[in-house]
């Protein structure tokens, strides 16, 4: 399988090196903005196949908005929504808005990194209730 390109959304620091690390480390190429703004610049010729985005970000911004202005970029693109409000309502939500996985914080960066694999591998992955 090639490389998985992965889209990471997340405006905390420490969490967002750790989770590029492990991505890295588990045989992805990621492309990690600092901010909901450089993500509405990023070049679209260049392929993303895995969008994992935090669900509340900073300055009122939010992974289902992100999860819209990736889509119209990368039609295709996969997506996992991290939440530490995971529940049954926000897997709705979330299903409804075309995101593939939801994984509740707190949880452990391998499962995420496991997340992206089988997206990208074609393996299919469920959005959690």
């Amino acid at each position: 399988m090639k490389s998985p390109r992965v889209l990471l959304v997340e405006d905390n620091r420490l969490l967002r090196w750790c989770v590029c690390s492990e991505l890295h480390r588990g045989g992805c190429a990621v492309v990690a903005p600092e901010t909901v703004d450089e993500v509405m610049r990023l070049d679209p010729t260049q392929p993303v196949n895995v969008l994992v985005t935090d669900c509340r970000l900073a300055d009122g911004h939010n992974g289902f908005e992100v999860l819209a202005c990736v889509r119209q970029r990368y039609p295709q693109i996969y997506s996992i929504l991290i939440s530490a409000e995971a529940d049954p309502q926000l897997a709705s939500r979330a299903r409804a808005a075309g995101f593939d996985v939801v994984i509740e914080k707190p949880c452990r960066v391998a499962e995420i990194v496991g997340a992206v694999r089988a997206l990208a591998g074609g393996g299919s992955a469920e959005v959690m209730p």
